[in-house]
């Protein structure tokens, strides 16, 4: 017979009372229906499982006419079905499959548990889906197959040439050990039959395997040291550079409002780019990380009706008078960091002040506190400092990527910050540190404004000039009581 003749399920020997027989036999099936389509020249066996929704047809296998080992083609078909049914139609992987095909489906998971309202967060979720994505770029490179993955000393060698590709390519041993440890993440996920894929049954990719062929170096493990030339002068100057900047922005906007000019190419309406000197003050005030005041909700209502509500954020709330930085779950972490700096200005503004007089009744000053000054500076939106392009992000905060450009461009630059060893915003931070170490403040203290550890802090930022250390001593020195010696033996009479 022709293949080119059309050909029906009854050719191949199907019936309805065969097919009701193996329903009974396995109750636990999925019911469906059994359709024969034509591809090229052959005819193949699918199964379409009942209900709604997409992806429902499935593929089985291919006729054949006649019997073969006493089996007609639909009973073979019956016998190919169980075995899916219970391997719930998912494909046979090769060992010749390229392992960029389980990446993709990996990434996917992350995607989908990213919508999810419980689980890892946001941070962790990019982290793990940056990190997967580095190391396909070397499974491409060095063809890298699912039999490779399935043979444990062929993985180790594997991790260890990945370690090496990282290392030529100049990256930072941080940043090395965070895209093999999301590697580890994939490996579980892979060998996971509960909530991953069950397709290998263990791996020996453990934190001990990576400990032990990428050891940390002395270096390492005594602490890597950002060596900042820091001076107090240069804090003062920085500090002082960003307040009298706020001063008379905020000086201009009490006279004119809203009204600015375009001055740069990052400006469009309102502050603008100018959001670097109020972000800079804050962290050089009070040590904040970047990220925790330019994604910082406008009030505890507008936070309370975020969408996303399982990764970090951060909100302002006043009390009793203050403003406080409410964070939320922010690296790990909770925290309330008060904050009371206040500008000076000789115009009065038309929100809340202090205003100062002197003993005859006469005004002096007004002291605005400056997080009221952003509130008006900065337009309305659930975003304490909202994107200034009201076009397209209405109701966004300027994003990070921007931001550093911004400050690159405004402070390193034209600031000349550089001067400093500041390359970028995070270094603000850590001069804030070091300046109140250098001060004698309480590490304790310290620690809890920080949100850092007492050793993390001894270890990374303590970043104290010459000057600074010369200064300790000679107060130490003073501390000391130089006595005579006959002073010395009437003491012990």
């Amino acid at each position: 017979m022709s293949k080119n003749t059309k050909k029906t399920k009854y050719d191949y020997g199907y019936s309805e009372e065969i097919k009701e027989t193996y329903f009974q036999f396995n109750p636990t099936s999925r019911k469906g229906s059994f359709q024969l389509l034509k591809k090229k020249n052959d005819w193949y066996w699918y199964f379409l499982l009942s209900g709604s929704g997409g992806n429902r047809l499935k593929y089985i296998c291919k006729t054949f006419e006649g019997k073969v080992n006493g089996k007609t083609s639909f009973q073979y078909c019956l016998d190919v079905l169980s075995q899916k049914q219970l391997e719930d139609f998912q494909p046979k992987l090769q060992s010749s499959m390229r392992i960029g095909k389980l990446i993709d489906e990996y990434i996917g998971h992350l995607l989908k548990e990213n919508n999810d309202t419980d689980g890892r967060m946001y941070e962790t979720i990019q982290s793990l889906k940056n990190s997967i994505n580095r190391f396909d770029d070397f499974t491409k490179i060095e063809d890298v197959r699912f039999g490779d993955i399935e043979n444990g000393r062929k993985l180790k060698e594997i991790i260890k040439n990945y370690i090496e590709f990282c290392k030529n390519r100049g990256l930072t041993r941080h940043t090395t050990k965070t895209y093999v440890k999301g590697v580890k993440q994939f490996l579980d996920w892979l060998s996971d039959e509960d909530s991953g894929r069950g397709l290998i049954s263990s791996h020996p990719i453990t934190t001990q395997f990576i400990n032990k062929v990428y050891p940390p170096t002395r270096k390492d493990t005594k602490g890597s040291i950002n060596n900042l030339s820091y001076k107090r002068e240069h804090y003062d100057t920085m500090f002082n550079t960003c307040l009298h900047k706020v001063r008379d922005l905020w000086t201009e906007f009490i006279e004119n409002g809203s009204r600015h000019v375009k001055k740069s190419r990052f400006h469009t309406e309102g502050v603008g780019s100018d959001i670097v000197y109020f972000i800079s003050l804050f962290q050089l005030h009070s040590g904040f990380r970047f990220g925790e005041i330019l994604t910082s909700y406008r009030s505890k209502k507008y936070w309370e009706k975020r969408v996303d509500k399982k990764n970090s954020s951060t909100y302002w709330d006043k009390r009793k008078g203050g403003w406080l930085l409410i964070l939320e779950d922010f690296k790990g972490k909770d925290g309330i960091v008060p904050f009371d700096l206040s500008i000076r200005t000789w115009v009065k503004p038309s929100c809340k002040t202090k205003t100062v007089k002197d003993k005859n009744g006469k005004v002096l000053y007004y002291d605005t506190q400056l997080v009221e000054i952003c509130k008006m500076m900065f337009r309305e939106s659930q975003y304490m400092f909202s994107s200034s392009n009201i076009n397209t992000h209405k109701n966004r905060h300027m994003s990070k990527t921007h931001y550093s450009q911004i400050f690159k461009s405004i402070m390193v630059e034209k600031e000349k910050f550089k001067k400093y060893d500041v390359t970028k915003s995070h270094n603000l931070r850590s001069y804030f540190i070091s300046h109140m170490i250098g001060e004698g403040q309480s590490l304790t203290d310290l620690s809890k404004i920080t949100r850092h550890s007492i050793q993390t802090m001894m270890k990374f930022y303590e970043r104290l000039g010459e000057e600074v250390q010369i200064e300790r001593q000679e107060r130490l020195n003073k501390s000391r009581t130089i006595l005579k010696r006959r002073d010395i033996r009437n003491q012990d009479k």
